[in-house]
């Protein structure tokens, strides 16, 4: 099983199990390379390219059949300057945040871990919509990596332990401007 993998230490052998990741992008090519990220990081993860206006369409079907520990929901977005606050002034951040409350009706915060949001989405109003993370709080560009290098700290963080945001952002290119978040735990079990 993929999301089984055997950590080595000096004392003992653990079997850890990593949490589950669904990965939804908008962007084969990006949703590509993130599912080679997580092979090579040892995590599962299950990948579904759909455009970000039809993930709302969708996502309680996904869910429902693979029932992730963690889901990203990804894509293309932009913000055309003209005020933050208003979310007619982002391309598809509506969208994202349709989608993190269809998600929320079935899961808590500390059941499943939601990762939304894309370059220069509504940070704010994708965490008040119950995002465990979101993307841009300084309405950047983000890295096609982001949401995933976040996925995996989640999946292999244990489960009674808050992920460490400063471990993540050590490896996101434009740091806090791109992704932030809320306290949040981890996925990682240990098999007994």
């Amino acid at each position: 099983m993929e999301r089984i993998k055997r950590i080595r230490s000096t004392r003992d052998k653990r079997t850890v199990l990593f949490g589950r990741i669904l990965h939804i992008d908008g962007d084969t090519k990006f949703l590509e390379s993130c599912l080679k990220l997580y092979k090579e990081m040892n995590v599962f993860a299950q990948g579904i390219h759909l455009t970000e206006r039809s993930v709302k369409e969708k996502i309680v079907q996904y869910i429902t059949e693979v029932t992730p520990d963690i889901i990203v929901v990804t894509g293309h977005d932009s913000y055309n300057q003209q005020g933050k606050a208003d979310l007619n002034n982002y391309e598809n951040s509506r969208n994202f945040i349709d989608t993190v409350r269809l998600i929320r009706k079935h899961y808590g915060m500390d059941e499943v871990v939601v990762i939304a949001g894309a370059c220069a989405s509504h940070f704010e109003a994708l965490i008040a919509s119950g995002a465990n993370f979101a993307s841009s709080p300084g309405r950047i560009s983000t890295h096609t990596y982001d949401p995933a290098i976040v996925a995996i700290k989640v999946a292999t963080t244990g489960f009674n332990r808050i992920v460490d945001f400063e471990s993540i952002v050590k490896y996101i290119e434009n740091g806090r401007a791109a992704i932030g978040g809320v306290e949040t735990y981890g996925k990682m079990r240990l098999l007994l």
